[in-house]
């Protein structure tokens, strides 16, 4: 895959399940949330909405978390996509809600309930990004 943003959401995926599986519940909550963030990027990109791929300073819209970035992505999408890879409109990350800033709480504040909330909304976002990929839309 040649997509930074696609590369990264695939490891933050894999190393966020790996971690929930083990019930390490503050950093698979984290990176549940950058997965789905890298899924949606590396659709903007690869659609031609997000300039630049895996930027060090993003533009603003996209210079945003999920937390905020769901909300935009779908108004964002265009063109043939835009109905194949719209997320629903109710966020998960809301539910927390998620932040990235949370990396620094403490063990207790991540409860299975929050934590599964946002893997349901990451594999929202991580199916939507796999089937960009099985399309071609994502190289």
């Amino acid at each position: 895959m040649n997509s930074a943003y696609g590369s990264a959401a695939t490891r933050m995926w894999t190393d966020a399940e790996t971690l929930y599986a083990s019930t390490r519940l503050g950093t698979a909550d984290h990176l549940y949330g950058l997965a789905a963030e890298c899924c949606l990027k590396a659709i903007l990109h690869a659609d031609g909405i997000m300039p630049a791929d895996a930027p060090s300073k993003p533009q603003k819209p996209f210079g945003v978390h999920i937390d905020r970035l769901w909300g935009e992505y779908n108004a964002a999408l265009a063109g043939p996509h835009s109905a194949t890879y719209a997320v629903a409109q109710l966020n998960p990350f809301n539910v927390g809600p998620w932040k990235a800033d949370d990396r620094y709480l403490h063990d207790s504040k991540f409860s299975a309930t929050r934590v599964s909330a946002h893997q349901n909304g990451a594999k929202q976002a991580w199916v939507i990004f796999e089937q960009a990929v099985l399309n071609g839309t994502i190289q």
